[in-house]
């Protein structure tokens, strides 16, 4: 006050309190906040500690208590827009500030909304917000035992969605067309392939016991490789259908 006369809001209501108290006048500091700045993520007003504020009352016959804002004339704009609005409308510099990046300011304003939705929907979960919950859920007089049975349903849905989705993701890919008809072939056989038997090892074990002629097996067996796992060849593969197609 007799220095260097600077200081922030409190400093001013305090040495204002003292003057009017001096000139007989009652006078009382004020301490709250002041501003304030909209989220539209969430539809709510941020106050954060950089809106404190501190001005003053004083005391006038016949009109009671009056409000008097000795820091009021610094930056008026802040009591209609809050301080992190300011920033961006060129206040901020004047106060010495730099005004942050608008996209990670709209970042900080979206982790706020879901920091407020986490806080009113699981921190602060209780009778007010199940009866809200339930209402959404079409029960306007929600009993234990609705609740039971949204709940049971709500428990199924998940787990066959879930199981869906497993089921999706980990389906064994469909057969080709060329192991189709060599499953054909196998059938009309009349035996059956064992355990990590390779198509060369069954075309020599059936070929002595099969009804079939063992060029025939042997043609059969060639082929499926060929359409199978060699180059890809239509031709090949209409050379494996036409061939187990001859078979009776």
């Amino acid at each position: 006050m007799f220095e260097s006369r600077r200081g922030f809001c409190e400093h001013y209501a305090s040495a204002f309190a003292v003057m009017m108290r001096a000139a007989g006048v009652p006078s009382r500091i004020v301490l709250g906040y002041q501003g304030g700045e909209f989220n539209p993520m969430g539809d709510y007003m941020i106050v954060r500690q950089s809106d404190a504020h501190a001005w003053n009352e004083v005391w006038f016959e016949g009109r009671g208590w009056m409000r008097v804002d000795p820091t009021a004339a610094v930056a008026p704009e802040r009591i209609e827009m809050g301080v992190a609005d300011s920033l961006f409308d060129g206040i901020g510099m004047e106060w010495g500030l730099t005004a942050p990046s608008v996209f990670l300011h709209q970042m900080q304003l979206s982790l706020d909304a879901l920091n407020a939705k986490w806080n009113d929907w699981v921190l602060g979960y209780g009778p007010d917000k199940q009866n809200e919950f339930m209402q959404m859920l079409g029960m306007d007089d929600p009993s234990w035992r609705k609740m039971m049975l949204t709940l049971v349903a709500i428990v199924i849905a998940l787990v066959l969605l879930v199981s869906a989705i497993l089921a999706l993701r980990y389906r064994p890919p469909p057969r080709d067309r060329a192991a189709v008809l060599y499953q054909r072939f196998v059938e009309k056989t009349g035996f059956e392939l064992d355990i990590g038997e390779s198509p060369d090892a069954f075309a020599i074990r059936v070929g002595t016991e099969s009804e079939l002629r063992p060029d025939i097996i042997h043609n059969i067996t060639g082929t499926y490789l060929e359409a199978r796992y060699g180059d890809v060849d239509p031709v090949a593969l209409q050379r494996l259908e036409v061939q187990v197609a001859a078979i009776l």
